[in-house]
């Protein structure tokens, strides 16, 4: 109803000749239910992503991590490929100036993030290429290690979605947090 809401009001004509998309909508939202994921934090995705690495899985430990800290979906980190990160290195220095400071007087607005490339080949949930920026040094450095050794189209996590779920759900279990309900969606 909030869609058609939206449409009435930028759309002023449309306002009262839409009643059989608000009986649409109303109906619907009484059959579906809503599917929300339960939220992992820091902490817990620390956590799981170490003892992820722990069991042969350490490149997924580092995207649960990474996941979490950009808050991004699922198939946003597993479709990274090693060209779509610009570590600080990469850029620092070519961004120009910010309020006629020079890179090397204003570090935090040039050399203190990494940048990864959304759906730079297959698009994104919002049907468009998309970037996130990540700030933190610790998690800059698993994308360091994560980049070494690959080639520019090598997958920086190397898991598909199935697997995924399947090694979070099994270290869950290990660890009696399976009751949470934390899915693939959860980071």
């Amino acid at each position: 109803e909030a869609a058609i809401a939206s449409l009435e009001f930028v759309l002023p004509a449309f306002k009262g000749h839409l009643p059989w998309s608000r009986a649409v909508a109303a109906s619907w939202s009484v059959s579906a239910d809503a599917n929300h994921k339960v939220p992992m934090g820091e902490g817990p995705a620390v956590f799981i992503g170490v003892n992820m690495a722990a069991v042969r899985h350490p490149r997924l430990g580092a995207g649960i991590v990474l996941q979490q800290a950009l808050g991004i979906r699922p198939s946003e980190i597993l479709g990274v490929r090693a060209r779509d990160v610009t570590l600080p290195e990469h850029h620092g220095g070519l961004l120009g100036e910010a309020g006629g400071r020079s890179a090397a007087e204003a570090p935090d607005l040039f050399n203190d993030f990494a940048v990864l490339g959304l759906g730079i080949r297959a698009g994104t949930k919002a049907k468009r290429p998309q970037t996130v920026l990540l700030k933190s040094p610790r998690k800059i450095a698993l994308l360091r290690w994560l980049l070494q050794g690959l080639e520019p189209d090598d997958l920086l996590i190397g898991y598909m979605y199935e697997q995924y779920r399947r090694i979070l759900q099994k270290t869950c279990t290990d660890f009696q947090l399976d009751h949470i309900g934390w899915s693939p969606h959860s980071p």
